[in-house]
């Protein structure tokens, strides 16, 4: 077999290998993938700033535990009452980044001498 006909066997293959990964790489949510994924998903809450550590245990950017971090979490409240609770001021500018496209109605910070 020559170069020639190696090149061409392996260029089929490789476009083969690539039609087929990309017809199974289907998000598995039709909201998955930046930055769709970071929109607030929570109903519309009017009184949002009431027990947000029970209605946003986590952090929805990085995971972190909102309960044990008490002293550094945020909670964004957004002008059409979407309510994003995030857990120090980098994932707030996350946030606020993410969701440009909204008005930020409200921001809470914690108090960080108070215990939860």
């Amino acid at each position: 077999m020559n170069r020639r006909d190696l090149l061409k066997l392996s260029l089929a293959t490789t476009g083969l290998a690539v039609a087929a990964t990309t017809a199974h790489a289907q998000p598995s949510c039709a909201s998955d993938g930046t930055p769709a994924q970071f929109i607030p998903k929570r109903a519309a809450d009017p009184k949002a700033w009431e027990n947000d550590i029970e209605k946003f245990p986590k952090c929805p950017y990085c995971g972190m535990d909102r309960r044990q971090y008490h002293h550094s979490r945020m909670l964004i409240q957004y002008s059409d009452d979407l309510p994003d609770g995030v857990c120090s001021l980098h994932c707030a500018a996350i946030s606020l980044a993410v969701n440009v496209d909204r008005e930020p109605k409200t921001i809470w910070v914690a108090d960080n001498a108070s215990i939860a």
